[in-house]
């Protein structure tokens, strides 16, 4: 099961997890995966090695945890695809690639299946490689291809038409087949003889697509049908769905109905059921000869004979009212309450009961099951399922630890009615000072799994190390580097504090933390030195008057440069410890070096320009804005009209923002705002505004909106308010709660933007 963004997980049936591959940086979304059949090993799209060739790896799920970046390996290895390719094959892909001379992205098996033997990988781009060789055994590069249930036939699509290819060959059974630009291939599963569907789009003034239908490679039957298989939308859709044995089919028309066809004739197929499908945008035909319908927040079981719906599912019930909990409690009985319906919460509470309306027994047997043996699931109906009222009910008689939970939450209850006689302002009285901020933000780390958040635990702390130490506060930016949990990047973080000190006249501090990160250097596989860590290294050997070893790393770090798989990470990334140590003449190398350049923009170029433009470099800022794929970011308007550049900010970039009036005001004043900011009357105000708003909003919708105010109070200064706040988002040990804002909150008070600062 793919979980997070970057990883494959093996659990047994009772939850435990048994096994976890980790080998990507991680993408938007879960990247594609394949399970072998014997479920031992698994295909994963990971990190490209740069050498154009086939990309992705297979690797073992049957030896615990595997942390590994395929990207980072130069040479062949039993993981990953074969490093030789056919030329024919290596020619194709140079021509799709789209990196730059050195570094070539290559291709991937995209949507990979394993053959049902296991010993091949089919991908929709109509390839074929060999699981134990990972050579390419076959490739037709195409529009799409899918591989038949029995392994024996694979269905590609190209400019020419449907064809049908021998799965272990390649060879060309049967076509091209003048279908009309076929769009979506089903196999039916089940089947002794290969029964396929192919859909197609409306051609000339036809208003409908079609279908076509083969058993092995005879076309046995085509009408048209008013699917929307054609229509390029996101999220899931599926306008076909064979029933198993492939007797029977489902199709989902444009008219929201699912047409039921019989198939036991296959040339002259029978129209047997219509369902109605609402807004469905997929069907697929489960167990029992019941049809899922899904749309983007319902999902629908029916039955084919009847028509009957036996399961609605809305997965966006938000009721109105309080949740049976609410607090840390809630973060305590993580997973218990849902949503009843669109009126009602209910929460689950062992041993047996249920905090519901009374009379809602219908409803929660739909939706709730008792567990057995963490396997199986029995109806609710079988059991004594006690529903009660409230919490405080519940308090009153479960004699369990959940009992004990709400008795203590009673007593909370008790202290805060006590309490509300006595007014109480918000925000509260601005005290706090950084300091506080910077530990309520250190603590927020403590509890995260290194393993899954380390690298936005190392970035994060790594960013606050170097803005510390540009306020001179040498000794909290090395207790920000202290807590940086690998090895590596610790080292680098002390190399960019020690260089920062070093810079502005504090050698005594800067050669402290320099030789913090030589007493790490050591301990650091050299394989973790790429461009970022290579380049701060040397930054601190260079500012600590040790030019010569600073060369080696800077060479180092250049040859170390990729673009994968963010383009212009590590060219920034090297670019900013030279200027930090004062190399302005390496980066002039490396930005002429149009050659090398990446395709495109950076996705920090914001935080980029705006710390070149705050360091004195308009003309570094001024080429890169020229490169092409570089936008102009907002940001960069508000950098320059703080800088008093009235005269810039119509014409940097060939932008086409509208350059407000109050962007205007403030390049006419040309004085630098101060920061951290001191909030003004003004400020207070509009924030009890905004809080006394989100006190009428439900609890379970206020996440958002809270972590909106705790952005307004730390652009506007008031972190007493920011503290305040922090403590009312949950403490999951997830990175995108309570860590994500509180280090927001620091960037925002120390930059005016809520991203981590170069």
């Amino acid at each position: 099961m793919a979980h997070r963004t970057n990883m494959v997980g093996v659990w047994s049936f009772e939850g435990e997890l048994l096994a976890t591959v980790d080998v990507s940086d991680g993408n938007s979304r879960p990247s594609e995966y394949a399970l072998s059949p014997d479920g031992r090993s698994v295909y994963f799209h990971c990190g490209t090695n740069g050498d154009g060739g086939l990309q992705g790896c297979v690797v073992p799920v049957d030896r615990g945890r595997l942390s590994w970046l395929p990207n980072h390996v130069e040479s062949d290895h039993p993981y990953l695809m074969a490093r030789q390719l056919p030329e024919r094959v290596r020619e194709d892909f140079a021509e799709r690639d789209q990196g730059d001379e050195e570094w070539k992205v290559g291709q991937w098996i995209d949507e990979p299946v394993w053959s049902p033997d296991g010993s091949r990988l089919y991908g929709s781009n109509a390839i074929c490689v060999d699981a134990e060789s990972r050579e390419v055994v076959w490739y037709a590069p195409g529009k799409f291809a899918r591989l038949s249930p029995d392994g024996k036939l694979v269905a590609a699509v190209s400019r020419r038409g449907l064809f049908l290819r021998e799965a272990d060959s390649g060879r060309i059974r049967c076509g091209p087949y003048a279908l009309g630009k076929p769009v979506a291939l089903f196999w039916a599963p089940g089947r002794a003889v290969n029964r396929l569907a192919v859909l197609t789009p409306p051609t000339g003034t036809a208003e409908t697509g079609g279908v076509h239908v083969f058993d092995d490679d005879r076309l046995v039957f085509s009408a048209e049908v008013p699917h929307s298989g054609w229509e390029e939308r996101e999220g899931d859709h599926n306008a076909w769905a064979w029933a198993p044995g492939g007797e029977r089919a489902a199709f989902l028309t444009i008219v929201g109905v699912v047409e039921v066809w019989s198939f036991e004739d296959s040339a002259r197929p029978e129209l047997v059921q219509s369902v109605p499908a609402g807004g469905a945008d997929a069907v697929y035909w489960g167990a029992d000869d019941t049809l899922v319908l899904l749309d983007d927040v319902v999902m629908q079981f029916v039955k084919v004979e009847t028509g009957e719906v036996v399961g609605d599912f809305y997965s966006l019930y938000v009721p109105p009212g309080p949740r049976p909990v609410e607090g840390e409690l809630v973060e305590l009985l993580a997973g218990r309450t849902f949503a009843l319906d669109e009126d009602d919460w209910a929460m689950i509470l062992q041993p047996d009961a249920v905090i519901a309306p009374e009379g809602s027994e219908d409803e929660l047997d739909d939706l709730l099951a008792w567990g057995i043996g963490a396997r199986h699931a029995w109806p609710v109906r079988w059991g004594e399922l006690r529903v009660l009222p409230d919490a405080l009910t519940a308090a009153d008689v479960l004699d369990s630890e959940d009992g004990e939970l709400l008795r203590a939450y009673r007593e909370e209850l008790e202290e805060m009615e006590e309490a509300d006689g006595e007014s109480v302002e918000w925000p509260p009285e601005n005290t706090a000072s950084v300091d506080e901020l910077f530990e309520v933000a250190r603590r927020s780390l403590v509890d995260l799994d290194p393993y899954s958040w380390g690298y936005h635990i190392g970035e994060y702390l790594r960013a606050a190390a170097r803005l510390r130490a540009r306020y001179g506060e040498a000794e909290a930016a090395m207790t920000l580097v202290g807590d940086i949990p690998e090895a590596a990047e610790r080292l680098a973080a002390a190399s960019d504090v020690a260089t920062i000190l070093a810079r502005a006249g504090d050698l005594r501090s800067a050669g402290a933390a320099f030789s913090l990160a030589q007493s790490l250097f050591p301990s650091v596989d050299q394989k973790m030195f790429q461009a970022d860590r290579s380049a701060s290294f040397g930054a601190a050997f260079q500012a600590l008057g040790h030019a010569g070893d600073a060369e080696q790393w800077f060479r180092h770090a250049r040859t170390s440069i990729t673009v994968e798989p963010n383009p212009w990470e590590d060219h920034i990334a090297v670019m900013h410890s030279l200027l930090e140590c004062g190399r302005d003449d390496l980066v002039r190398v490396l930005l002429n070096d149009r050659a090398a350049h990446p395709v495109g923009s950076f996705f920090s170029e914001a935080e980029w320009l705006v710390y070149l433009l705050r360091t004195g470099r308009l003309d570094l800022a001024r080429a890169f804005q020229g490169l092409p794929g570089w936008d102009v970011p907002y940001e960069v308007l508000t950098v320059l009209a703080e800088l008093g550049r009235s005269d810039l900010l119509e014409t940097w970039g060939d932008h086409n923002w509208a350059v407000d009036d109050e962007l205007v005001e403030l390049a006419q004043q040309g004085i630098p705002p101060s920061r951290p900011p001191t909030p003004s009357d003004q400020d207070v105000h509009d924030l009890a505004k905004r809080y006394a708003e989100i006190q009428g909003i439900s609890h379970a919708q206020r996440e958002h909106p809270i972590k909106e105010l705790i952005e307004s109070a730390a652009r506007c200064g008031h972190i007493s308010a920011v503290l305040d706040l922090l403590e009312l988002l949950p403490d999951r040990g997830d990175f995108n709660d309570r860590p994500s804002s509180s280090f927001g909150a620091i960037w925002l008070l120390y930059t005016g933007f809520n991203r981590p600062p170069f």
